[in-house]
């Protein structure tokens, strides 16, 4: 992520292709936002091979990406 602080809707990140910047490779598409409520911060995103438009639902391979390992 860049260093300066940028606000958007969670509609605008779920439903997102997740590309490896080194392989190019897809690693899958957000289908949960990951939050520590006390810190106010965005820890990470979970990814699956597909997602389910208007439910909390991924479908395939799922995994962890935490915040440190995305860049824009």
């Amino acid at each position: 992520m860049t260093t300066s602080e940028t606000i958007c809707q969670r509609g605008s990140i779920l439903g997102t292709q997740v590309i490896s910047k080194s392989s190019a490779k897809r690693l899958g598409i957000v289908t949960q936002i990951w939050l520590d409520v006390d810190r106010r911060q965005v820890m990470g995103v979970s990814v699956a091979d597909r997602y389910v438009p208007a439910t909390h639902n991924g479908i395939g391979d799922r995994s962890y990406i935490s915040l440190d390992n995305i860049a824009d």
